[in-house]
């Protein structure tokens, strides 16, 4: 939402530092943060009520607040174990 796009550029590999430098120029040509379109940050309250509208508009549904059920619990205690607590799936490349 907010933020300097081009700190990923700093994880990634390259050739020289030219190369890096048009990678960073090439990510701020197609990419944005929320601030940039609004000129100011929205909270995590406005954001999370923006995302809401849009899935129920696009999507025609009825969101409503509610409790997950015991598989859906279920599920994502097996998610956490396989996978994202799992250095095998969280670190591989």
């Amino acid at each position: 939402m907010q933020g300097d796009l081009t700190r990923i550029i700093s994880a990634l590999k390259f050739s020289d530092d030219a190369a890096r430098e048009r990678a960073s120029e090439r990510l701020l040509a197609h990419a944005t943060t929320v601030e940039n379109v609004l000129g100011t940050a929205p909270t995590w309250q406005q954001a999370s009520e923006a995302f809401k509208q849009a899935f129920s508009d696009v999507l025609k549904l009825e969101l409503v607040p509610g409790e997950l059920s015991s598989r859906e619990n279920e599920r994502a205690a097996e998610l956490v174990k396989e996978k994202y607590a799992n250095a095998n799936w969280t670190e591989r490349i």
